[in-house]
């Protein structure tokens, strides 16, 4: 069995990266977060959350993205996992919309979308405590996806070592428990570290980095 994944990720100030979606027929699109533009760092207060709300709330609302999008997604299912840009989640909105979605939460960790197991988290390493999700200690988020026994994991962030770029922003505990607990899983698709978007690496399990970009690919189950 195969299963054909339009997967998208880190749109931020270029939502029309998520219409590429219509191209091609697939059977599930993944959104792995940092959908949305940010305000940005006020001075010296830094990124407040609160005005992140309202101006990404008021980003989705003033305009036609949320239409283009649904009307680019179609009735494919949508699963989506949130980003650490993300102060507000685009899964409300496309549901309100009309698309099928299937949003991976702390509280909802798997799901199963044509038939197939998705599981993961939006938890990223620690930078410097302005953005969503940062943690210390990603374990118990990693254990709550494991434990799902997924086929396709969906995280925000890269495992270490794998198209996380040169900054450090790939997860080590997570690279630990692909290699130990991964053994079910089939795919691992994220974004978060720019500088390895549009790349795939395959090593028993295919690895998608669809930062900034709009990829297609099959994963064998």
């Amino acid at each position: 069995m195969n299963i054909k994944i339009c997967h998208i990720s880190d749109t931020h100030d270029c939502p029309n990266i998520a219409l590429g979606a219509a191209r091609e027929p697939v059977d599930v699109i993944v959104l792995s977060g940092d959908l949305m533009a940010n305000r940005g760092r006020i001075g010296g207060l830094g990124i407040l959350p609160d005005l992140e709300r309202i101006y990404q709330t008021n980003w989705v609302q003033g305009s036609n993205r949320i239409a283009s999008w649904a009307k680019a997604f179609g009735e494919t299912p949508v699963v989506i996992v949130d980003g650490n840009h993300d102060f507000i989640s685009m899964a409300n909105p496309l549901r309100d919309a009309g698309c099928n979605v299937y949003h991976i939460t702390a509280e909802n960790p798997c799901i199963t979308v044509a038939g197939v197991r998705f599981a993961g988290f939006r938890e990223i390493p620690w930078i410097a405590g302005e953005w969503m999700g940062e943690t210390h200690n990603q374990r118990e988020a990693i254990d709550r996806a494991f434990d799902c026994d997924p086929q396709i994991l969906v995280t925000h962030g890269p495992p270490a070592g794998i198209l996380d770029g040169p900054n450090g922003y790939g997860s080590a505990p997570l690279t630990t428990a692909l290699a130990y607990r991964g053994d079910r899983i089939k795919a691992h698709l994220f974004g978060h570290a720019h500088e390895g978007c549009g790349m795939a690496q395959t090593m028993g399990i295919s690895f998608s980095n669809a930062a900034g970009v709009c990829r297609v690919i099959e994963v064998a189950l």
